[in-house]
Parts: structure tokens; C-alpha cells; sequence
């Protein structure tokens, strides 16, 4: 098995938006429980606020929230990835 490296890591603020508007149009489930390690990952998720222009706002945006928006572009450069190949 070959690992690549991310293709979704964001360049730019343009890249790093639409990273979080896949993630939120994703059907990425994460259970809510409070005493598993989600509970830090729902927290970064929730705290993400817009600017009033409707932009992300960076200040609020954390690892995992961050981490999480870039692992669901990444999917789907995946999935698009193995629709191609068949």
C-alpha cells in the first residue's frame, strides 16, 4: 500500500474555505459522547463562526475543526480519484 500526502492541504484562504464548505456538505457522522475524544472534535466545530460578510472567521477555527474540514476534501479527491480509474 502507497500513502500520498494530503492533496487538499489549503494554499490559500480561497482553497482553506472551500475545504470547510465540502466538510459541511459532507455526510461525515462523528458520535456525540462526552467521555470519548470527539468531544474536543465537536467543540472545534461548533466554535467555527462567519464573519458578517458570511466568511470564516480564522480566530475561531481550531486544530481539529481545521484538521477535520481537510480530511473530508481529501475524501472526496479520493472518491473522484477511484470513479476515474473505473
Amino acid at each position: 500500500m502507497k500513502f500520498e500526502s494530503m492533496k487538499s492541504v489549503p494554499k490559500n484562504r480561497e482553497e482553506f474555505e472551500r475545504n470547510f464548505n465540502i466538510f459541511k456538505e459532507s455526510n461525515i457522522k462523528v458520535p456525540i459522547n462526552r467521555e470519548n475524544h470527539f468531544s474536543r472534535l465537536i467543540k472545534g466545530i461548533t466554535y467555527v463562526r462567519l464573519l458578517p460578510n458570511g466568511r470564516i472567521d480564522f480566530a475561531t477555527v481550531d486544530e481539529s475543526a481545521r484538521l477535520m474540514a481537510n480530511m473530508a476534501a481529501n475524501m472526496e479527491h479520493f472518491k473522484d480519484d477511484v470513479s476515474e480509474s473505473e
